[in-house]
């Protein structure tokens, strides 16, 4: 695990990172088996007028059966700097930073040969 995250989990939606407590109140998306929490509005926004937004659940539910790891619940950081994920068992809680999440939906984007071109121009005007 990187450094930056001191492995305070404090409740189900905030947790301690690099000395900064982080509360991810914005209910992205919701289904029977996965919920995905956002930091904030503007990462609730990316992720719902992004290219491909549909991706974003489907990815997160692949990986879940194909990595075995049994989480419900996505908290998603609103960080563009670092590529980062942390996995928490006993919470059944995925963390990880938007820039981790654009990423991964490229990789999705690049392995199913669809073009990536759009969300690459959303991710530079509209992101960064």
């Amino acid at each position: 695990m990187p450094a930056l995250f001191n492995r305070l989990f404090l409740r189900k939606r905030e947790i301690l990172i690099d000395n900064r407590l982080i509360s991810f109140q914005i209910l992205g998306q919701k289904s029977k088996k996965l919920e995905i929490w956002c930091e904030n509005e503007r990462v609730k926004e990316i992720l719902t007028k992004m290219p491909y937004s549909h991706f974003v659940v489907e990815t997160f539910q692949a990986y879940k059966q194909e990595s075995g790891l049994n989480y419900r619940y996505i908290l998603i950081a609103d960080n563009m700097k670092e590529s980062d994920n942390w996995y928490y068992r006993k919470g059944r809680t995925w963390i990880v930073t938007l820039k981790f999440v654009l990423e991964l939906i490229l990789g999705v984007l690049s392995l199913q040969k669809i073009d990536a071109e759009p969300l690459e121009r959303f991710i530079i005007h509209e992101v960064a």
